[in-house]
């Protein structure tokens, strides 16, 4: 007799999800996903103020349930056989118990929806579940999301700075930018907002060392940090390679020539004085010293070693005639200026008539590969 109770209360109930999304019995998936998003786009409080705004909240979760219950095939048949009371009651204590109805978060499950189908335009963008409680659970208090205030991520990006800042040391002023959280009438969404920004660069700190900025000192939680990657620009005297720094110096012809007994040249150094470098060339060949030349390592006078006191890298000086950074960017030079031949040509020869297309594709790849083996 109690089951037959149960049966009959089930079939009035299991009806209530279905006439609620306007959906027979038998509707499919895509069915059931248009009803929600018409629903839900109708019934979203944000499209609804005032004093039709409590009514839209009810209905704007009573329909989120119903499309979690019939868009997952368990709980569906859970329900279409015991009805809301019996899917709340885990299928009078069988195994479907895992399918317990919980109180869910319409706007974060809104949220999942429009990403998941990307539906109705606008921008989507992911959150995980535990996000979007924290995002959307203060909408609606006692809904299951924790009221937490909302906060966006991180964005990295890079800051560039001078060679002597890293050198030295230095709070240099940049402009960051910030990932922000902006309301819309289909929940959060994110923008970027920028701002002034300090930033401490730390004595001898290594190329894309990692700082965090926040955005006005952190008291917007709607807006996240920014993490920037520090890079030292292009130094008119110095490569840096590690704690290293390295220098190219060309030799004149009267000097590859000559090769004196010792050959000296004065070089600024970061820290704000000079250094003079002396060499010994007799005794090297001329081709040597052409190319691609010799290596002297000044001691101790590099990049100061992070987090140290009194270490340092060494400044590593090449002499050549021809240096090797020379060479490669003329290189790099006549192998843009052969490109530019090479195509013009080969148009010249397809537009008159001359050759084929087939021919002067093959040219240009041949062309292509050989350039690039040279740049290499």
């Amino acid at each position: 007799s109690t089951q037959s109770t149960g049966s009959r209360a089930g079939g009035s109930m299991g009806d209530a999800y279905y006439r609620l999304l306007g959906v027979g019995k038998d509707a499919t998936d895509d069915e059931l996903k248009k009803a929600y998003r018409k629903l839900a786009m109708k019934w979203h409080p944000d499209k609804n103020p005032g004093d039709g705004r409590e009514e839209a909240e009810k209905k704007f979760k009573r329909i989120a349930q119903a499309y979690d219950t019939l868009s997952n095939p368990d709980k569906r048949a859970l329900y279409d056989r015991y009805g809301e009371d019996g899917l709340k009651a885990g299928g009078g204590g069988n195994s479907a118990a895992r399918f317990h109805q919980q109180d869910i978060n319409p706007f974060a499950f809104f949220e999942q929806f429009q990403h998941m189908h990307q539906g109705g335009g606008g921008v989507r963008f992911q959150f995980g579940s535990s996000d979007l409680n924290d995002l959307f659970g203060q909408q609606f208090g006692g809904m299951g999301g924790r009221t937490q205030a909302p906060q966006a991520g991180e964005l990295e990006q890079t800051v560039w700075c001078s060679l002597d800042d890293m050198y030295n040391g230095k709070v240099i002023n940049v402009r960051t930018v910030h990932r922000k959280l902006v309301r819309s009438p289909f929940g959060m969404q994110q923008a970027q907002t920028a701002a002034q920004s300090r930033i401490e660069v730390s004595r001898g700190c290594k190329e894309g060392t990692k700082t965090t900025v926040s955005y006005r000192g952190g008291q917007d939680r709607s807006v996240g940090d920014a993490v920037c990657s520090l890079r030292s620009r292009q130094h008119p005297v110095f490569v840096r390679r590690g704690n290293d720094l390295e220098h190219g110096h060309s030799l004149s012809i009267w000097t590859v020539l000559s090769r004196p007994d010792t050959y000296s040249f004065t070089l600024p150094n970061l820290a704000g004085g000079t250094e003079r470098v002396k060499l010994r060339l007799k005794g090297l060949s001329i081709m040597q010293l052409v190319y691609p030349g010799i290596e002297e390592a000044v001691l101790g006078k590099g990049m100061p070693i992070q987090h140290t006191e009194s270490e340092y890298g060494d400044m590593i000086v090449r002499v050549a005639l021809i240096l090797p950074s020379v060479l490669r960017a003329s290189k790099q030079a006549a192998v843009r200026l052969l490109r530019v031949l090479t195509y013009l040509f080969c148009a010249y020869v397809f537009f008159t008539g001359g050759g084929n297309i087939f021919i002067c594709i093959w040219i240009i790849w041949c062309f292509n590969r050989f350039a690039a083996y040279l740049e290499s």
